[in-house]
């Protein structure tokens, strides 16, 4: 038998209604009631289809839809509607599976300027596999009904972006299509003000761009190009570096305008350079700034009340070696002689006059230290 075609029209043209003539294997169908053009295959038993190819729709009509709702019906399959709400959500409904038949159309255009369309899937059905479908406004979607899954498929946008489960949302604006990706406040969007990482670093500024500060609270390791530590002497271990200062002298500690026409102590905080511990008392140097020193005795000990380790060899130096507090002449400082040499690590050194000058009398001074190996 040759294949031919045959042409069927009126309202019985339907799928289980379909007259074939007589040894007729392919045939067209024009179903006038629903304005369908239908394509089967095959024969015909007991009045059940062997075989279904598509509908196609033989015309693509438009309507207009206002209001905050609007429940989809067979008869709606096949149209364009367009859909608005004066900037107010929108929640409609696509038809049941039982209005449906496999290769429906039915062409949604939100034309809203600002609204989005909650679409919920109708009885027996998805839309692509989901109960609802949010539709963005100024979009406008091509859904075909997939009978054997009683699915709707969103085909295709003819808007002008992407649809966010495709990943991708509005991406002429950064903020919603960083929302729709899930990475809002990431990326390199002039827009941007603060970036939070979360290995403990940050950027804020006016701009990614062109970032006024970046603040690192958790260490960067060693392994990804950073120090792994907070501190300079940490880092200085952590990388196997030695220390650049030592054996180095070094400033390790001071006291301005002390008076010594009051007896006591003045503690000298000790701050030594990054990752030195051990160090020793290179030499003091005692700076004349006001009054005179023919009677005042100081020294420098480890506790107070000159108590502990005193550092001068005569423990309390007599200060009447300072004879001007003029610059640029000799005798406005005065170095007394040590002990000899003490392995410190201490942080705090304290300087005792003894002995009260009876006058205005004040001094500089000046702790130069040494590093020693550590261990």
């Amino acid at each position: 038998m040759s294949d031919v075609l045959g042409l069927n029209s009126g309202a019985a043209a339907t799928l289980n209604g379909l007259t074939q003539p007589g040894g007729v294997n392919y045939v067209l169908a024009y179903d006038t009631t629903n304005a369908w053009l239908r394509f089967f295959s095959g024969s015909v038993a007991g009045g059940q289809r062997v075989a279904f190819f598509s509908d196609t729709q033989a015309a693509w009509p438009v309507q207009t839809v206002t209001g905050a709702s609007k429940t989809f019906a067979a008869a709606d399959l096949g149209y364009v509607t367009r859909r608005s709400n004066g900037g107010s959500a929108m929640t409609d409904t696509f038809p049941a599976a039982s209005a449906s038949t496999n290769g429906n159309v039915l062409t949604l255009d939100n034309v809203d300027a600002s609204a989005s369309i909650t679409i919920s899937a109708g009885a027996g059905t998805t839309i692509a596999g989901s109960g609802t479908y949010v539709h963005a406004p100024g979009r406008s979607v091509f859904f075909v009904y997939d009978g054997p899954n009683t699915a709707w498929r969103p085909i295709h946008d003819t808007g002008i972006a992407l649809l966010g489960p495709n990943n991708l949302s509005d991406v002429a604006s950064p903020s919603a299509a960083r929302n729709a990706l899930g990475a809002a406040a990431s990326g390199g969007n002039s827009d941007i003000t603060a970036l939070t990482g979360g290995t403990g670093w940050s950027v804020s500024g006016s701009g990614v761009a062109t970032f006024n500060t970046l603040t690192v609270t958790n260490p960067l390791s060693v392994g990804n190009g950073g120090t792994g530590a907070n501190t300079t002497a940490t880092a200085l271990a952590n990388l196997g570096g030695a220390p650049l200062v030592s054996r180095a002298f070094f400033l390790a500690g001071s006291a301005t305008a002390v008076n010594c026409n009051a007896t006591g102590d003045t503690a000298i905080a000790i701050a030594l350079p990054a990752g030195i511990t051990y160090w020793r008392v290179n030499s003091v140097y005692i700076v004349a700034e006001t009054g005179s020193f023919t009677t005042a005795k100081a020294g420098l000990y480890t506790a107070t009340g000159a108590g502990g380790q005193a550092f001068f060899s005569t423990a309390q130096q007599p200060l009447s070696g300072l004879t001007t507090t003029s610059v640029n002449v000799a005798g406005n400082i005065l170095q007394p002689a040590l002990v000899g040499q003490i392995k410190l690590n201490l942080g705090t050194l304290y300087f005792n006059v003894g002995t009260a000058q009876g006058g205005t009398s004040t001094v500089n001074v000046y702790v130069i230290g040494s590093s020693l190996p550590n261990g």
